[in-house]
């Protein structure tokens, strides 16, 4: 049977360490090109765009993304409407509307897709899944910590905007954790330390939690020193699974277990060419925010306002201040902006990669907490902007602030009977 035939867009580090060597460890895959403004891959066709690629290079079945994700939306969406088949590093894209509109494509078009979350394929993941499916859940600790200087050498990108700082390597743990959890996981609080000439963050702290309560807690470094932490330990009733190095190691009450000996890449393509050869796609977002996805949603004709509202009071959102968070307890002067109408509206953001340049002049602390912590806690004469200048957001008015609160309730909060608008 003759390889799928395979270009590749990006020769960094990543497409280095891992793509090439995995494709060529498949034979099923023949790596025939490579687009590339950088060093040239040997023994293929090297070309400086993906455009070059398709209008002269050999003709190719499939192509595999290792661009950074900004940018990388148009550069998957012409490969789609060429017909191909492709393969996207994570995070497949800046933001979250993006890969959805990839998904659709992807389905419109009739072509494979993968939206290669690598950590996934570690070889302890399947059997620590395997194991939890019965068990009792209490707690779970990430500790995702390891020194930019050593995995990202010299790559501005990953402080700029949507470049996702210490998210980059943090989105690893919340893939691993999303695919062993029965439920979907949201934001209770974050605080993010993002460094005064910098646009993303260096470091993180979060308190998640789904419909049952579970704790969980995360600690991503981007500064840790050359010794790296990838660790994840989940406490249950019946034991304490812990998967270290990134899930390639799991225990079970300290005991080391017996795991598979793939590697994560080698599956990633193993996987890549049984979607091929199905005709199927894989590409799950559940990693990103819902709150982008119904930012993206409201834009369309048929949107539901109340899906966005519920997104926003249930997700993570993002505020700036010229204060950092000293602890539990202290308290900080979020960003306010002035309208259209010049009324006072508290900016707020959906992910740290939507405050851009000009708002971290004023704010350079990014405090992440629950929408629905924002809106009681906002003042009775303040409105709200969600990503304000961003193609995906809105404004809400002291006057709506007041209708969401009253409409919006926790289920566990008791209706106000006495209210004048429900009385005869």
């Amino acid at each position: 049977m003759q390889p799928i035939r395979l270009g590749l867009v990006g020769y960094g580090k990543i497409a280095q360490d891992q793509h090439v060597p995995a494709i060529n460890a498949n034979p099923s895959f023949q790596l025939v090109a490579v687009a590339t403004q950088g060093q040239p891959c040997a023994g293929v066709e090297n070309f400086q765009s993906l455009s070059e690629l398709l209008e002269n290079g050999p003709y190719v079945d499939a192509i595999a993304f290792c661009t950074p994700p900004q940018g990388r939306f148009a550069l998957v969406q012409q490969a789609l409407a060429a017909g191909k088949h492709v393969l996207v590093e994570k995070p497949p894209c800046a933001t979250l509307g993006e890969a959805m509109a990839l998904v659709n494509q992807a389905g419109e078009q009739g072509v494979s897709g993968l939206f290669a979350w690598h950590s996934r394929y570690a070889p302890g993941i399947e059997a620590a899944r395997n194991w939890l499916v019965s068990r009792t859940l209490h707690s779970v600790q990430i500790d995702w910590k390891e020194d930019v200087r050593k995995w990202h050498p010299g790559q501005a990108w990953i402080w700029q905007p949507g470049g996702l700082g210490v998210f980059d390597p943090g989105i690893n743990a919340l893939s691993i954790v999303t695919h062993l959890l029965p439920l979907p996981l949201f934001v209770e609080s974050a605080e993010l330390r993002v460094p005064s000439n910098c646009q993303s963050p260096i470091a993180a702290s979060i308190k998640l939690s789904d419909a049952h309560h579970l704790d969980v807690r995360a600690e991503f470094d981007f500064d840790h020193g050359h010794e790296e932490l990838w660790s994840i330990e989940i406490r249950c009733t019946e034991g304490i699974l812990r998967l270290d190095n990134g899930g390639a190691l799991l225990s079970i009450d300290g005991v080391r277990q017996v795991v598979s000996e793939e590697g994560e890449y080698t599956a990633v393509y193993r996987h890549f060419q049984q979607l091929i050869g199905n005709k199927a796609s894989d590409l799950d977002l559940q990693p990103l925010n819902d709150l982008e996805e119904q930012l993206a949603k409201g834009e369309e004709p048929d949107a539901n306002p109340v899906d966005v509202i519920l997104a926003f009071l249930n997700n993570e959102v993002y505020i700036v201040s010229s204060d950092a968070l000293e602890g539990a307890d202290s308290q900080v002067e979020p960003l306010v902006l002035a309208n259209s109408a010049g009324k006072p509206v508290l900016a707020v953001f959906s992910h740290p990669s939507r405050v851009t340049e000009q708002y971290l002049a004023a704010a350079p602390n990014v405090l992440g907490t629950q929408g629905a912590a924002i809106l009681g806690n906002l003042g009775d004469d303040l409105g709200m902007v969600i990503n304000p200048g961003a193609a995906f957001g809105f404004e809400i008015d002291p006057e709506g602030v007041a209708n969401i609160r009253r409409d919006f309730k926790p289920a566990d909060e008791p209706e106000d009977v006495s209210r004048p608008d429900d009385q005869a």
